[in-house]
């Protein structure tokens, strides 16, 4: 064993009580469970989880920190060193076994209750109860910095688990073991990471569980996570009762892989199939540059109870998807939402952070399910995995509900130009294996080298390797590339030749007065002289830079060159001080040669016929791959509250982003330029305020100028048209006399410039900021006369067309403006207005509904907008503001399942209702 704890003993009363404090932390594991599982020997316990934590003193002292949790109806905490409140210090390289004394402890009251339950921590007359004890003690290595050792092991053991615990065997037998792992090699000052959440939640069974321990690390090191087994003193594993395992931890309803954990972002996700106190064992992994410098132990107490009236509020992935994880290049800002949603009507959610990525900010905001911007730019030293925790409690009663998701940010380095080394010249002996050893710059993790072979053939004793030994190479040129890999940061490469000639083999040496010419062991190609000259004249003078008659009228001072070429220099017959057949312009290039036309925005530049240098104007694309896309953007406000994101068509990998702008001020108009293959792609335009661009907007057009998306400033927090767009823009073309309608009537109609060869067109109606979409098959090029009621009054509307030749429709073709006339309230007989509610798209696919409320009074400024299910429940309810008689917004219909929903709007008295229909 590696060390005894000891004797079990119970301390006595606590010392006073600290102010209770409403975070998320703990969860009330041992009275609770008992009430549950009829248990009432949960009394004779209260060990209900902890951690030991460390950070650097310097000169080999480590300050430790014990966080214990105990439940209020059990037994006191340990208070003196007597009675437990010491830990462990073991090393065996050391031969170090020792016991350091813990200090006085502080004591919160961390019981997640609402205002008006008591807390048994603080009265006899609560239920419920959770008290965190924190103790901190010097740990002193000074005796042993010269044994250098990484096997320090910190312990502490304390009697008794939780006697109502379900998954382990007899847990009222053994102790709670914690320990973490240190090590001074290389006078190593290490700080172990730290939690910010509770290690003791509580949980509703039926839902669907997420909890983060909320790990971060102050040095910056990458941290890994393992469930391991429960352990006792000397950290014995302890049994589990049947259907319970170290991996499986909590009886769950997904089989026997429910239980499923996230190892770097250190999430763990469970269904609960049965009322439980469970007993779940972190082990979080310590790198640093790839090296394991240390572990935790946590030890995490699951309480599963049977809730009345009240399920924990869920978190979704990124930008609303169920993805957790992302990688970006080191100096590329990022910048994402994640989603609250809570199942019960009429409770409000809190949403926070652990901060747990320097530099980085997360703002939540919204009621009652916040939505929370995460927004960070990474550095080169932020390089491997960066995580953070999102914590939502809802403020349900007599226990809050909450939930914690875990955040993994991949931080790859920018792009490293690579070097293969340089070229290598081998002469091998006849039979000799020819081998050679690289010399190319090492990839930066997490990036990754590779070779491989361009021409010529090689084997590489490790093709990752820089500096890798390589054989199998053949006779010529074996030319080798090296590449490295920075993953979404862009690959670069670089060749080498390792050129091998074979002693004796056969060469040329480029003179012709040798003969039988091989390579010498020093590599040098030589022969034997024949005696011939140039001419082929045996023992004659016509030698290599002896004069020769080109031939050349228009040349002077021929001799023969090292081939026996005979060259001469181009005589200059106008005097401009160049010398050539044509002659043409007078002092200076001649027409087709190369020049400089001064213009930084030209290129290919060439003398023309007219002796002018011109050029042509620069692509910033390259035609041949890419397809160029400009984001020109106006801004309403300053542009420090706008920020955009191109992602592949998938909708999850990020293309290109830019922004913020904080130096654009109202009114200034910024284009962003980027080069992208023919593909699809999904584009959002952010606002980190929710007031879109205000009386500003965007546009997507192509090189050519022609539009994808041309939308106003008119969105909350994201304008997203729910679709994808492709390249390249197609060739229909809206007739310019029906583009860019702005308050089209019944009588109006939109025409395309007519197609050779189309049988069909197809018209495609969209809101650039919602879902809304509408797609309209005609026969004709033409669009309407027809029910402008279709569209939602007022609205700024795209359309884009298309045309079916030959069986297939060509691409979507340039986007024009589409507007219909807004609807005017009409004055009833009583004096008020005729209201009017919209909602689109209807039937709705479970997504986003966009509401517009118009006609009521204008002294209005607050809408309450409700959503009641088919029994009259009301499932969503929201405050809106309003101006002008008018209130747009968005409601999230994600949370609903198929059926009819009424949907009404109160302002102020003045109610409309309208129907609809959910569809997914």
């Amino acid at each position: 064993m590696k060390h005894l704890s000891p004797t079990c003993t119970q301390s006595q009363a606590p010392p006073a009580f600290a102010p209770r404090i409403g975070s998320l932390l703990g969860r009330l594991a041992v009275f609770a469970a008992a009430m549950l599982l009829g248990r009432t020997d949960a009394l004779a316990s209260h060990a209900m989880g902890g951690e030991l934590t460390y950070t650097c003193l310097g000169n080999y002292q480590w300050q430790v920190t014990l966080n214990f949790y105990r439940d209020c109806n059990g037994v006191s905490a340990p208070t003196s060193c007597t009675g437990g409140a010491q830990f462990n210090a073991y090393s065996a390289s050391c031969g170090a076994n020792f016991w350091t004394c813990l200090g006085t402890p502080t004591v919160e009251v961390i019981t997640p209750l609402c205002d008006s339950e008591p807390d048994r921590c603080e009265t006899s007359s609560g239920t419920y109860g959770v008290e965190k004890y924190t103790y901190t003690g010097i740990l002193d290595l000074s005796n042993y910095s010269t044994c250098g050792a990484n096997d320090w092991i910190i312990s502490w053991s304390h009697c008794c688990r939780n006697n109502a615990i379900t998954s382990l065997v007899s847990p009222g037998s053994y102790n709670l073991y914690l320990e973490t792992e240190l090590s001074t090699s290389g006078g190593l000052c290490n700080n172990s990471p730290s939690f910010t959440n509770s290690p003791t939640p509580f949980f509703c069974l039926g839902d669907a569980v997420s909890y983060n321990p909320g790990a971060v690390d102050v040095d910056g090191d990458s941290l890994a996570y393992a469930l391991i087994a429960a352990r006792s003193d000397a950290g014995i594993n302890i049994p589990y009762n049947v259907g319970y395992s170290s991996s499986q931890p909590i009886l769950n309803t997904g089989g026997a892989n429910g239980v499923t954990l996230n190892p770097l972002t250190g999430t763990m996700t469970v269904t609960p199939s049965q009322l439980q106190s469970a007993v779940v064992t972190y082990k979080v992994l310590e790198y640093r540059n790839g090296n394991l410098i240390g572990s935790i132990i946590r030890d995490v107490q699951f309480v599963v109870r049977a809730c009345t009236g009240n399920s924990s509020p869920m978190i979704s992935g990124i930008n609303g998807t169920s993805d957790h994880s992302m990688q970006v290049c080191a100096g590329t800002p990022i910048s994402f939402f994640v989603n609250s949603s809570d199942p019960n009507t009429g409770q409000t959610v809190t949403m926070t952070w652990n901060s747990g990525i320097p530099g980085a900010t997360f703002a939540a905001s919204g009621t009652p399910w916040p939505t929370g911007t995460f927004t960070w730019t990474p550095t080169v030293a932020d390089l491997g995995s960066n995580t953070f925790t999102v914590h939502v409690e809802d403020d349900g009663c007599p226990l809050k509900g909450v939930n914690d998701v875990g955040f993994s940010i991949q931080v790859m380095p920018p792009v490293t130009a690579a070097d293969a080394g340089p070229d290598q010249t081998l002469c091998v002996i006849p039979g000799i294996a020819a081998s050679a050893t690289l010399a190319a710059n090492a990839a930066v993790p997490p990036a990754t080298g590779s070779w491989s072979v361009t021409a010529g053939t090689a084997v590489f004793a490790d093709a990752s390797s820089p500096t890798t030994t390589v054989s199998g190479l053949s006779d010529g040129d074996n030319i080798l590339t090296w590449s490295l890999d920075n993953g979404i940061c862009g690959v670069s490469s670089d060749d080498m030749t390792i050129t091998v000639h074979t002693v004796g083999m056969p060469c040329d040496d480029g003179d012709p007065g040798t003969t039988g010419e091989t390579w010498d062991p020093n590599c040098n190609c030589t022969g034997t002289g024949t005696g011939i000259d140039c001419e082929g004249v045996v023992g004659g003078t016509a030698l290599p830079g002896t004069a020769c008659d080109d031939g050349d009228e228009c040349t002077t001072g021929d001799v023969y060159d090292p081939d026996c070429v005979c060259i001469g220099t181009l005589l200059d017959s106008d005097g401009d001080g160049v010398c050539d057949k044509n002659d043409l312009c007078p002092n200076g290039p001649e027409p087709g040669s190369t020049c400089d036309d001064g213009d930084a925005t030209t290129e290919n530049d060439m003398v023309n016929a007219d002796c002018v240098c011109v050029g042509e104007p620069k692509d910033p694309c390259d035609k041949k791959k890419y397809t160029q896309i400009n984001i020109t953007m106006t801004f309403g406000a300053t542009g420090g509250d706008n920020w955009w994101e191109l992602y592949k068509g998938d909708g999850v990998t990020l293309v290109a982003s830019g922004g913020p702008y904080p130096n654009a001020m109202p009114g200034d108009v910024v284009t962003e330029t980027i080069c992208v293959p023919d593909a699809c792609y999904r584009f959002y335009m952010h606002s980190q305020s929710g007031n879109g661009m205000g009386t500003g907007g965007y546009t997507v057009t192509d090189g050519q100028g022609q539009r994808i998306i041309d939308a106003n400033g008119n969105f909350t927090y994201t304008s997203y048209m729910n679709a994808r767009f492709c390249l390249p823009v197609g060739p229909v073309m809206i007739d310019p006399s029906s583009c860019d309608i702005t308050g089209m009537t019944a009588q109006d109609v939109i025409m395309l410039i007519p197609v050779a060869g189309a049988t069909k067109y197809q018209f495609w109606v969209f809101d650039p900021h919602t879902p809304f979409r509408i797609k309209v098959t005609r026969t004709n090029p033409q669009l309407g006369p027809f029910n402008p009621m279709n569209f939602p009054a007022g609205l700024d509307l795209n359309v884009r067309a298309r045309a079916m030749v030959n069986g297939a429709y060509t691409p979507w073709g340039p986007a024009c403006r589409l507007s219909t006339a807004p609807i005017q309230p009409k004055l009833l007989a009583d004096g008020m207005q005729d209201t009017r509610l919209e909602a689109w798209p209807n039937p709705n696919d479970g997504d986003h509904l966009r509401i517009n409320f118009s006609g009521f009074s204008t002294h209005t400024s607050v809408v309450e907008v409700t959503l009641h299910d088919a029994t009259g429940r009301q499932v969503q309810s929201v405050a809106v503001p309003a101006a002008n008689g008018v209130m747009s917004t968005d409601l999230d219909l994600s949370g609903t399942v198929n059926g009819v929903y009424l949907l009404r709007a109160n302002a102020n008295g003045e109610v409309r209702d309208t129907r609809i229909m959910v569809v997914k």
